[in-house]
């Protein structure tokens, strides 16, 4: 279909347009931080620039095939840290909060006293359980409603960014920090397209049956063409294998280390 500026007109009037500006940001500092953790109003107020984050896929080539162009299956997320800019106050005192983050996890080496200078411990680094805290990222339309709250979990410091000073200058001083992170949640995600029943339905054509669960009273069984078949072994069609479970991983428990107060 050709290009309709009636159309597109009419979609602008009536969906409006999402502008960057329109966001929030939200740190709550670990338990072990100075202060006993949790939100940090300050730091909201001082976030100039952030982003959405997004993700990309860890893939493996497919090796059943031995002609034709070579499939790539995902089997893992990747995601990438994320950069928040802040406006730096007179005092560094943001400067000084991510750097005390950042003790924590590298050791605090940063801040001996003159007599424990000479000690090794000072470069021990931290438990991961006591350093990782939380970051949501808001996302409002025109009217101050909010859209869609990304929530970052199991987020730390990753890397401070350099302080430029210069006497021919008399830009603002900013902040920049990048973070790291274990996955993101998106929370108050409304459903603007598929419907509720649709959403796990595979369209036709792109796989011939579904798989179907191994029997736990069959541990000897075989893919197909694997390895050689084991005596007593029972042979398991392609379409049944299972290329991306890894089997469950413990979970951080949500209150606590990750800087939210209880019952959040």
């Amino acid at each position: 279909m050709a290009f309709n500026i009636t159309q597109f007109t009419s979609d602008i009037a009536n969906r409006g347009v999402s502008k960057e500006s329109q966001f929030e940001v939200r740190i709550f500092f670990p338990q072990r931080f100075l202060g006993g953790g949790g939100l940090d109003a300050e730091l909201t107020l001082r976030a100039e620039s952030a982003s959405i984050p997004g993700r990309t896929s860890q893939t493996i080539d497919d090796a059943r095939d031995v002609t034709g162009p070579v499939r790539k299956i995902g089997y893992a997320p990747i995601y990438v840290p994320m950069d928040i800019t802040f406006l730096c106050d007179e005092e560094l005192n943001v400067k000084e909060k991510m750097d005390s983050w950042m003790d924590i996890i590298l050791g605090n080496h940063r801040v001996a006293g003159a007599g424990q200078r000479n000690s090794t411990k000072l470069f021990n680094p931290g438990y991961y359980s006591d350093y990782i805290g939380t970051i949501d990222i808001l996302k409002f339309n025109e009217t101050g409603e909010k859209v869609v709250t990304t929530r970052l979990l199991e987020a730390y410091p990753f890397s401070i960014a350099l302080l430029n000073l210069s006497w021919e200058s008399e830009a603002l001083q900013k902040l920049q920090v990048q973070f790291q992170y274990r996955y993101y949640e998106q929370l108050n995600v409304k459903d603007r397209s598929i419907p509720g029943g649709e959403k796990n339905r595979t369209p036709e054509g792109t796989r011939k049956a579904p798989r179907q669960p191994i029997p736990e009273d069959t541990p000897n069984r075989t893919p197909i063409g694997s390895r050689p078949a084991q005596p007593g072994a029972i042979e398991i069609p392609t379409s049944e294998r299972n290329f991306g479970s890894f089997g469950p991983v413990p979970e951080v428990p949500v209150t606590g280390p990750r800087g939210l107060p209880n019952n959040f």
